[in-house]
């Protein structure tokens, strides 16, 4: 009896873990996300395909895919910085918010255009449910104004 009661109280010592979010992101395949000339495009961290896009961010609009169907969202808020940048998009339909929140890691491109790497998390909440997952991708505009970054960050000189 003695060694139940210790080991019972042992148990209840053990850390407590969170189960997982009931939902999956995944990876969007050719066409199910934007196709234009500005974008950011966002991949897991460490992913072993980074050109595998989770989530496309054309400024505002944004897609995902969730438990294999691709989602729209609406921005509805964010900061840009030189150094870090900030975006909230929903739909409010099916109860889906992601907060996207990026550091600008290399900036390059030409005078006409920005190509820029960025890195960050994305937090996830769908239907009472969130997980937030690392990532890296890129930003690329043909027309700065558009691009999820400034316009008037600095480019390195060649």
């Amino acid at each position: 009896m003695r060694k139940f009661i210790l080991a019972a109280a042992a148990g209840l010592l053990l850390p407590v873990t969170a189960s997982a979010a009931s939902f999956t992101v995944e990876e969007l395949a050719a066409g199910e996300g934007h196709e234009g000339d500005c974008y950011t495009w966002l991949a897991r961290e460490p992913a072993e395909d980074p050109s595998r896009a989770i989530f496309e961010d054309v400024g505002g609009r944004a897609y995902i895919k969730v438990d294999g169907q691709v989602l729209s969202l609406r921005a509805s808020g964010g900061n840009r910085g030189e150094e870090h940048s900030t975006a909230t998009f929903e739909d409010k339909t099916t109860g889906l918010t992601v907060a996207q929140d990026l550091v600008i890691e290399q900036a390059s491109g030409a005078d006409n255009w920005g190509a820029y790497i960025v890195k960050g998390k994305l937090k996830i909440t769908y239907q009472g449910e969130t997980q937030t997952i690392r990532v890296r991708g890129k930003s690329v505009c043909e027309a700065p104004e558009r691009s999820a970054v400034p316009s008037d960050r600095k480019r390195p000189q060649k």
